[in-house]
Order: structure tokens, then C-alpha cells, then sequence
């Protein structure tokens, strides 16, 4: 299956490119999230759906569009993913959607004027890379495509190697010889007190 046929087949994407190339995809997708978000009308449910719905577009797994999906990482019922899509089209944010046993098909609207800031932020890019080329006779300074970077998980102390805990930080070692000696203090005041 060819590269267009993928495309064709993806459940959310722009009704119209025109004017744009498919790399410029996720620079539209950015474009049109910041005016979904800068909307008077536009809802909390409406931004968590764009969002998702962008997201999708970006890494076209057909599981993202479930209804299960849409509510484990929107917290929207069917209902309200409905709603949300039928004022997202009132306003002209999408073209028509439907709902379907399986998930929803979406044709997002790329306004022309989304269209044309597309157009001027990517010869913005292209006018700082060869500013940056010129000044430094180098390679351009814009960040190169890499792995996405998500936080390692928590490390858990270990046992240190002669079978005792792992040492403590040498701040948290006095704070706690100064509460020990604190709490001593007070036993020994009302021990005094007693007597």
C-alpha cells in the first residue's frame, strides 16, 4: 500500500492542504491548535479534543479514535465527544465528522488564513537557518529531529554493599541529629518538670 493510500485512509486530517506540503503537516497541526486555544467560544472539552485529535494525526494509530481511547486520555463519554464536535464544526474548526460504531472520522478545516501563517512561519525558519549558516559558517542552530525525551522512572535506593542502607545526604544526616537532640531536649525538660 502506498504513502497516499495511508493518508487517505487516516480517520482525522485536514480537509484541505493546499498550498502546503505533508511535512508541513505538524507545523498546521501546531497552527491550528494555538487558534482552537485562543478561541473565545472554545471549550475545555473542545481543547482536549483537538489536542487528541492532533495528536492522532501526528502518529496515526486507528486505537487513538476509539470511543475508550477518547475517554482514557480526554475523560469525554461519547455524549460529550458529540457536543464537542458539533461545536467544533458550528465555528468552522472542522469541516463534518462522523460517529461511527468503531470511533469517529474527522475532517479538520485549515482556514486559509492558518494556511498562510504556515506559509510565513516556515520562511521565517528558512530566513534564521541562513542567517545562522551565514554568522557561524556552519551547520543552522534549529534543533535536529530526535527521540522524544520522557523522564526516566524514579530510582529506588539500593542496599549499599556491606548489607547497611544506602548513606544518607550529609544535610539530611544534621537535620535529623538536630531533631534527635531537639526531641532529647524536650523529654528531659518535662522530666524536670515532673519532678
Amino acid at each position: 500500500m502506498t504513502n497516499d493510500n495511508l493518508i487517505e485512509k487516516r480517520r482525522v486530517r485536514f480537509a484541505s492542504i493546499e498550498g502546503l506540503a505533508r511535512e508541513d503537516i505538524a507545523l498546521a497541526g501546531e497552527i491550528w491548535l494555538e487558534d482552537l486555544f485562543s478561541a473565545v467560544w472554545a471549550s475545555r472539552e473542545a481543547m482536549k479534543l483537538g489536542v487528541h485529535l492532533v495528536r492522532y494525526m501526528m502518529d496515526p494509530d486507528p486505537t487513538l479514535l476509539t470511543y475508550k481511547a477518547i475517554d482514557s486520555h480526554c475523560h469525554m463519554i461519547r455524549d460529550d465527544v458529540a457536543r464537542t464536535l458539533a461545536l467544533m464544526r458550528a465555528f468552522a474548526v472542522i469541516d463534518a465528522f462522523s460517529m461511527e460504531e468503531d470511533g469517529i472520522r474527522v475532517a479538520i478545516n485549515l482556514s486559509l488564513m492558518q494556511r498562510l501563517h504556515v506559509l510565513e512561519v516556515k520562511e521565517r525558519m528558512r530566513m534564521l537557518e541562513a542567517a545562522d549558516i551565514a554568522a557561524n559558517a556552519g551547520p543552522a542552530a534549529t534543533p535536529a529531529k530526535e527521540a522524544r525525551w520522557a523522564p526516566h522512572p524514579a530510582i529506588e535506593p539500593t542496599d549499599a554493599p556491606d548489607g547497611t542502607d544506602t548513606p544518607l545526604n550529609p544535610l539530611v544526616e544534621l537535620i535529623g541529629e538536630h531533631i534527635r537532640a531537639a526531641a532529647e531536649n524536650l523529654v528531659k525538660a518535662r522530666g524536670h518538670k515532673a519532678a
